[in-house]
């Protein structure tokens, strides 16, 4: 069995600047539900933070998880701490808001 090379067409899902631009195609109910997920909240949490069924935070995070074209929570939260932070390496807004 030979490694897995750049030869071998393997690719990314997305690039890590399409998912941080990606962060603008939320809602804001999905970027408050990612926001606490960044924050190592479970769907539980989440749900009684909100007042809604945990069904539906469930929901929300697959679409986010889409949208973000990451496969997982840990993934959409980089993503969105990343964001609070610009170039010049000082706390911002996330995009998106």
């Amino acid at each position: 069995m030979s490694p897995i090379t750049n030869e071998d067409n393997v690719k990314p899902r997305c690039s890590w600047g399409d998912g941080v631009a990606a962060l603008d195609s939320l809602t804001e109910r999905q970027l408050e539900i990612l926001r606490l997920v960044s924050n190592y909240h479970t769907n539980r949490e989440i749900a009684d933070e909100l007042t809604i069924a945990e069904s539906t935070v469930e929901s929300h995070v697959h679409h986010i998880l889409q949208k973000l074209r990451v496969r997982t929570r840990h993934g959409a939260a980089r993503l969105y701490r990343d964001s609070l932070v610009n170039a010049e390496g000082s706390r911002n807004r996330p995009i998106g808001r």
